[in-house]
């Protein structure tokens, strides 16, 4: 399975999509679960993870693009399912009564909790719909570290769980956050008793690490208070 990726040239990106010298080449990043190739053709290049906001990724089955308002207007109709929503924010055990309550919950959910948060989201290739949502909110400290990190948020209208589709998009996302910008360690957050996630959390840890072999990475998982926390970094501090 293979995936493009792409930046959008609206102003905001300019003189990012600038620095590309040369034609994009497509270039197999290693062997894993759902392989991918970039268009990115400055390989070398450390972006800021801000740039990377108007990120547009492409897959075999799915588009991910940057979460706008007609975006979030369909993904709040997902949320006012509870199964939805139960291990999305320890405070929705009773879910949402109206759309715009859950719009409302799209349209603030993090800014106070991280430095900065890039909001994506998943639409199936035929037809584009929205059915899911990606989340990276950058902390710049982790700990008594001074590592900086992302946080990966995700979820999936249930509809459309149980088919990959979350491991393919949060796949090629989180490599090329990981590897195209100064974004030094992933980390995610799960419910202790939400086994899917955690194994979806596992399948993107491992697949970045075969797409990186010639990278030592270190990864590290515990659980504390009800959480399944999973870190993957590029600092053997991780490493069990």
């Amino acid at each position: 399975m293979k995936s493009k990726i792409v930046f959008s040239t609206i102003s905001a990106l300019t003189i990012f999509v600038s620095t590309f010298s040369t034609p994009a080449t497509n270039a197999l990043k290693g062997e894993s679960l759902f392989p991918y190739t970039s268009t990115v053709s400055d390989s070398t290049k450390n972006y800021e993870f801000s740039d990377l906001k108007n990120l547009k990724i492409e897959t075999d089955r799915l588009i991910i693009t940057p979460t706008d308002e007609e975006d979030r207007d369909k993904l709040s109709e997902y949320l006012l399912d509870k199964e939805v929503t139960k291990y999305l924010d320890p405070t929705l055990k009773d879910g949402f009564e109206t759309k715009e309550q859950a719009l409302s919950f799209l349209k603030t959910k993090g800014s106070d909790e991280f430095d900065y948060t890039l909001e994506f989201t998943v639409k199936l290739k035929d037809g584009a719909a929205p059915i899911g949502k990606l989340d990276l909110s950058l902390f710049k400290k982790l700990g008594s570290s001074s590592c900086t990190g992302v946080y990966l948020g995700y979820w999936l209208g249930r509809e459309y769980q149980g088919k990959k589709y979350m491991s393919e998009a949060a796949v090629a996302l989180c490599n090329e956050a990981f590897n195209a910008s100064d974004i030094q360690a992933l980390y995610i957050v799960c419910n202790s008793s939400n086994t899917k996630s955690i194994g979806l959390a596992e399948k993107i840890f491992d697949s970045i690490e075969k797409i990186n072999s010639n990278t030592r990475l270190y990864s590290k998982k515990f659980e504390d208070s009800g959480l399944a926390q999973l870190f993957l970094s590029k600092f053997e501090m991780f490493r069990e």
